[in-house]
């Protein structure tokens, strides 16, 4: 952080700032009800409340990440679970609801997700693989209603 942010922030009060934690290059993950953000880096950023929105939350990832249009982002609501909590920043309405639920001092985790337009199917197997596992499903759905009519 350059000498002029550090000296702005330093003027401000705490209760004007906003601290924000992203979450990036990772990805989610769905196993038995319980969801995990795996791999990726954090990094934290400062934001004034006021200033809120969703340009500004863009534009203090891309400090950290390439932010690409298909980016989702979440937020984690305050004492919840990622599998129960996770709501999606879509809007300027949401980054203002999203500053207004989190506790004096407290800190808003952002995960970033790349949705399947970022893949290129030269890069990732993962539309493929899902294919794959779709048709699998469909197949173990069919045995198993034959299964059970004998």
């Amino acid at each position: 952080m350059d000498g002029k942010i550090k000296h702005k922030l330093a003027r401000m009060n705490n209760l004007e700032i906003l601290h924000v934690r992203f979450h990036y290059n990772g990805e989610f993950v769905n196993s038995r009800r319980i969801v995990q953000y795996v791999g990726g880096d954090e990094r934290m950023s400062y934001t004034e409340k006021d200033k809120i929105s969703m340009p500004e939350i863009r534009g203090h990832l891309a400090d950290h990440v390439e932010v690409k249009d298909a980016m989702q982002l979440h937020w984690l609501f305050p004492g919840k679970e990622l599998s129960t909590g996770l709501r999606l920043l879509t809007d300027d309405k949401a980054c203002l609801d999203m500053s207004n639920c989190i506790a004096e001092g407290g800190v808003p985790e952002i995960f970033v997700e790349e949705t399947m337009s970022d893949y290129n199917s030269e890069e990732s197997d993962w539309e493929t693989d899902n294919l794959i596992s779709s048709v699998f499903c469909v197949y173990i759905c069919i045995l198993v209603k034959i299964y059970v009519a004998y």
